[in-house]
């Protein structure tokens, strides 16, 4: 069963990234010295990294605005910094352009299936364009999909390899489509919604409102 965005909770996805820092962290640890015991406290991360991977997740499902952030410039820093974490090398950090890694990240799992739909969104977001796989991910369908559409004409694509999408005609594919995510206020319901969205979101069962 294939994974999708809209299925993801911010929350769990936040969790697991963390998580999977701290397997990297006592790996090269233990390099150091076998023996090596280290402690960390167990809400490591919730000040930092954490509540970073929460906005990413919601910012991939729904858009801005998400946590503090009010422009794409500023997801794109807090995708940096996850990127950072997760794939840096601890002698050094990534480069401004670093937001390119997520070209080569597998979308099979939860936190890559946010990395790439957190980097296709701020690139739509700033008028840029996306591959096939990109534009797969933030529809919840498969990449497989869009490229038939593609090659039905449907969508049009330039002449890059990897072919891509202009972000106008990607936007107006995905503002053809409903998207359905969880409630931001943590209800449970479920909230639908056009890619680009021009009133806030608002929860009838739980009042939520943005």
């Amino acid at each position: 069963m294939q994974l999708k965005l809209t299925d993801l909770d911010p929350e769990s996805v936040a969790r697991k990234g963390v998580e999977r820092i701290v397997e990297h962290f006592y790996a090269i640890a233990s390099r150091l010295d076998p023996t090596l015991v280290l402690a960390l406290p167990p809400d490591v991360g919730a000040t930092g990294l954490r509540p970073t991977l929460h906005a990413l997740t919601a910012y991939a499902q729904r858009g801005l605005p998400v946590w503090d952030w009010t422009d794409s410039g500023m997801a794109a820093d807090g995708l940096l910094d996850a990127l950072a974490a997760l794939y840096g090398s601890p002698c050094g950090g990534l480069e401004a352009t670093a937001i390119d890694v997520v070209d080569d990240v597998d979308p099979e799992d939860a936190i890559g299936l946010v990395l790439v739909g957190a980097a296709a969104r701020i690139r739509l977001d700033q008028g840029r364009s996306v591959t096939a796989r990109e534009l797969a991910v933030l529809a919840g369908v498969a990449a497989t999909y869009v490229r038939r559409l593609a090659r039905k004409g449907e969508l049009p694509t330039t002449d890059e390899r990897p072919a891509r999408i202009a972000a106008e005609d990607a936007v107006r594919w995905l503002d053809s489509r409903s998207i359905a995510f969880p409630c931001p206020g943590g209800c449970g319901e479920r909230l639908v919604a056009p890619f680009t969205r021009s009133s806030p979101l608002e929860c009838v069962g739980c009042g939520y409102r943005e």
